[in-house]
This record gives C-alpha cells, structure tokens and sequence, in this order.
C-alpha cells in the first residue's frame, strides 16, 4: 500500500510549480473553460448544420481551427501572467521518464484493445489515409489540447488555489467531464436533460480517467504521459471498434 501510494504522489517539482497560483490564476482558468465551452459548442452547431454533407476532411479542419484558437489562448494566458510554460507542463527536468511511462501505457492499452477486438472478432481499419489523418487528430486535437487545457492550465491553477488538493483535483475532473457535453449533445440531437440522462454513465468513466491523467501528469510534473495515454486510449478504440 505505501508503495502504491509513493507511485502516484505529485512530484515536488508539482507542488512547488502550483505553490505561485492565486485567485487571479482561478479566474483566468474559468475564463479559459467558458472560450472552451463556446468553442466546442459552436463547433457543435456547425457540425449539426452540415449534417447532411458532413465529412471527416471537414470535421478535421473545423475541429483544427478550434484546437489552434483554444491553444493560442492558455500561450497567451501564460504570457499575459508573465508564467513559464513548465506551469503548463512543458518542464524538461522529467521529460525523459514522463515520455518512457506515457510511451508504456500506450503499448498496454494497444495491446488489452488489439486482444478484446480479436477476441471479439472486430476488423481493423484498413483505409491509410483515414488511419494517419484520425493519428493526428487524436493525438493532437484531442489529447494533446485537453490535456494542455485540463491537466496543464486548469487542473494546476486549481489545485494551486485550493487548500484542499482533492477538491481542486476534483473540481477540474467535473469540469473537463462538462466539457463534453455541448458538441455531444447536439450531434446527438437531445436536449441538455436527455442527453444527460442517457449518458451518465459515460461521464462518471470520464472523470475517472480524469485523475488517471492528474496523476500521471503531477508525478512528474509533464504533459507527455497523460497525452501518449491519452491519445492511445481513444485512437485504437477508434482504428479497432
């Protein structure tokens, strides 16, 4: 047990990184989670209106644009706060071990998906073109900018703020959980009740994975391991199912 517990305490490298955030850092982060909610929203809204002529170039481009507005703003959010981007989880002093553990949880995952859709009887995804376009989807417009939203601005900022270190843990985790709700909800044409409703049991495994994340990134203080587990755990759900 006091292993288990050493394994996934934050670094000190962590607690000294979220040692400098105040309440300014907390409203700049809620700043950043209301961009994001309209961002994902309005993307939402364009998808449901091309509806009939929706295709995977233009969700890729859309989905692009708004990944690069939503990156654009925590630089500048980190500039405007005159913070280093090691706050943010670019911090070189365990980016090797960081990149070694992410690059391991990605071969596990691989591995336990391949054998479940094996053992189902699941096809591969054989189109090139559309397995490297949805890689770099994956990995960059949804792991690599949930995680630099939720884990590297967000979750540090609040877990600076709160004395309570659990509650700002779990305040993120509701947060990114919500965060999924708008697009989803309208490319699912329900209303916000409904479409609550019908997946609530989705959203309790979301914020679950959500401390998974925290704790691979606050141990070492690097956004590499949470994006690679990350990425790896939604694209070979998608290249396998």
């Amino acid at each position: 047990m006091r292993y288990i517990l050493s394994s996934i305490r934050s670094s000190e490298d962590y607690r000294k990184n979220t040692q400098q955030f105040n309440f300014s850092d907390l409203l700049f982060s809620m700043f950043l989670y209301v961009v994001v909610l309209v961002l994902y929203y309005g993307l939402g809204k364009v998808f449901t209106a091309k509806d009939g002529v929706l295709t995977n170039e233009f969700i890729f481009i859309a989905t692009g644009i708004v990944s690069l507005i939503a990156i654009a703003v925590v630089f500048l959010f980190c500039y405007f706060r005159n913070q280093k981007f090691s706050t943010i989880g670019f911090d070189p002093t365990h980016a090797k071990i960081s990149l070694k553990y992410g690059l391991i949880l990605m071969i596990c995952v691989t591995i336990i998906f391949c054998i479940s859709a094996i053992m189902s009887g699941t096809s591969f995804r054989r189109d090139i073109y559309s397995v490297i376009m949805w890689l770099f989807y994956y990995l960059i417009y949804i792991a690599f900018v949930e995680e630099l939203i939720f884990r590297g601005y967000i979750g540090t900022r609040l877990y600076g703020f709160f004395q309570n270190k659990l509650l700002g843990i779990s305040i993120t985790g509701l947060l990114f959980t919500f965060m999924h709700i708008p697009m989803q909800m309208l490319m699912s044409h329900m209303n916000f009740v409904e479409y609550v409703s019908n997946s609530w049991g989705n959203f309790i495994f979301i914020f679950l994975l959500h401390y998974i994340f925290q704790i691979l990134y606050a141990k070492f203080n690097s956004i590499l391991a949470p994006i690679l587990f990350h990425f790896a755990w939604d694209y070979v759900q998608w290249l396998l199912f």
